[in-house]
């Protein structure tokens, strides 16, 4: 017998200065969502959809200046539910460990503490995030 998996719901919480990391990260999963793994939720600007399966959260320096933001993301961390994964993409360096250690708890993307923006190719930082999030999609009921 086959069974149908639902494909988990991915929303991001970001500053505008970051759309254009959102936008490259939707591309790079462009198969993940072809192949039913994944499904990009609509959402609000600063609300997170409760049917989201996995947050990712694209961390700046201007993201951690928006009060609104910060307040979306630690209400994200303390009510989610059930397997839902919050997943912290550093956009560039922020002192995350000192300004925002719920976040900087979880694991999250490029790997090692390296950034979107100070990778040396950024098709390599994309790829990993795209296959972080395809193992943690396939993990997903």
């Amino acid at each position: 017998m086959n069974v149908q998996r639902r494909a988990a719901n991915i929303a991001f919480m970001y500053h505008d200065n970051d759309a254009a990391w959102r936008q490259d990260i939707v591309g790079y999963c462009a198969m993940l969502r072809r192949q039913g793994l994944i499904a990009f939720v609509d959402q609000a600007k600063y609300m997170v959809m409760p049917r989201s399966d996995i947050i990712l959260i694209l961390i700046s320096s201007d993201f951690l200046a928006s009060d609104k933001l910060v307040s979306a993301a630690y209400y994200a961390i303390h009510h989610r539910t059930g397997d839902q994964r919050i997943i912290p993409i550093l956009v560039r360096k922020v002192n995350l460990e000192q300004d925002f250690p719920e976040l900087h708890a979880l694991k999250g993307f490029p790997a090692q503490g390296k950034t979107l923006e100070g990778a040396r190719f950024k098709s390599e930082v994309l790829t990993e995030i795209a296959q972080g999030i395809r193992q943690i999609a396939s993990r997903h009921g």
